[in-house]
């Protein structure tokens, strides 16, 4: 199984998104600092939960592959992952939505709800297939016990 759309390309995508939204509903537009502050806080917090959960992946020995979700050796349950399945992914969230924010519009909101549902439907339900067919019952036993988001 190989999924189509890498999540990165999902990011890329729904920030610029975000970024027209905010060129096409000017009228949307604040100033707040405290809106600017807050998002590059969304911004490093969501970099540091990426970074923290790749290497995760590199430490179990691994593949970070998300377009074959097959080739992975490792049901990595450890670090952020004893708390979410799919940290990553909630990095790149993260860091969409203080993009948002840093742009002061809130029709740049759609950019991290889009990506959510999108890397939901493109990845992450293909992902828990593959590795439910893999890992079995570790899986399901898994998926029991951590929550898909944070």
């Amino acid at each position: 199984m190989s999924t189509k759309i890498p999540p990165l390309a999902q990011v890329f995508l729904c920030g610029i998104l975000g970024w027209t939204a905010t060129k096409g509903f000017p009228e949307f537009a604040f100033v707040s600092t405290a809106s600017r502050l807050l998002g590059w806080s969304f911004v490093s917090i969501g970099s540091v939960v990426l970074l923290l959960s790749v290497r995760s992946f590199i430490t179990a020995k691994t593949t970070v592959n998300p377009i074959s979700p097959d080739q992975v050796s490792e049901l990595v349950t450890t670090g952020l992952y004893r708390y979410s399945r799919n940290p990553m992914y909630a990095g790149m969230a993260s860091l969409l939505t203080g993009h948002a924010l840093a742009l002061q519009n809130p029709a740049a909101l759609i950019s991290p709800a889009l990506f959510v549902l999108s890397v939901t439907y493109l990845q992450i339900l293909p992902e828990e297939r593959t590795l439910e067919e893999k890992f079995g019952h570790s899986f399901k036993a898994y998926c029991k016990g951590t929550r898909r988001w944070f």
